[in-house]
């Protein structure tokens, strides 16, 4: 089949895909240029390094979750709580944000940041739409869930231990802990939604359940 993605699309997605399975550790030039086919000499055309280019990995892999969250959003309360879990490539990006979150240096500063202010962006639209309950101050409530959510990201590996669901898995929702894990969501975060999207929610989820 024909790629037809942009040789700088091909390059950062090769670059997100070894860092998701070996940390940025495992990210060359040459490996960049092997995983997307294409030659070395293109990165510096396009990004002009390889701290550049992984700059760009990173806003790319921000986009992807808030359009992912913006998507289920706006159908309103009307929404199916599963598919806020659902983001193309989902394990390339959890992989990528596992490996990324445990460097801990001021370089990840910009894209913590930046998932926050799209988090801010994507609640306050959700409170708009009737899903969520205001917050006193939104972007701290978008920063600690944000950190919340990226802790679960990177001990993904002890979230399958314990509930039996490998967040950074491809068949993610066909995996036996599923349902359980979105229901343990609702419940833990039910305050920060409309009583009616809770109820609606944990309704579907239960129905899920009865037909598997």
């Amino acid at each position: 089949m024909d790629d037809d993605r942009t040789a700088k699309a091909r390059l950062r997605d090769a670059a997100v895909e070894l860092v998701a399975e070996g940390g940025t550790k495992a990210l060359s030039a040459r490996a960049v240029a092997d995983r997307a086919g294409l030659s070395q000499g293109l990165i510096r055309h396009h990004f002009g390094s390889m701290a550049a280019l992984l700059r760009e990995c990173d806003a790319h892999v921000a986009e992807q979750i808030r359009e992912g969250k913006e998507q289920v959003i706006s159908p309103g309360p009307g929404f199916d709580p599963l598919s806020a879990l659902n983001v193309d490539g989902r394990e390339r990006v959890v992989g990528y944000l596992a490996a990324r979150l445990t460097e801990d240096s001021e370089h990840l500063d910009g894209l913590v940041d930046t998932l926050i202010d799209d988090a801010t962006g994507y609640i306050t639209k959700a409170v708009e739409a009737g899903l969520m309950r205001g917050a006193r101050d939104e972007r701290q409530r978008a920063a600690i869930l944000t950190v919340f959510s990226l802790g679960s990201i990177v001990m993904h590996r002890h979230v399958a231990r314990h509930l039996g669901v490998d967040l950074s898995s491809a068949d993610f929702a066909s995996q036996p802990g599923y349902l359980t894990y979105v229901r343990l969501q609702l419940e833990a975060f039910a305050a920060l939604f409309q009583p009616e999207v809770v109820e609606q929610s944990l309704g579907y989820i239960d129905s899920m359940e009865e037909d598997t």
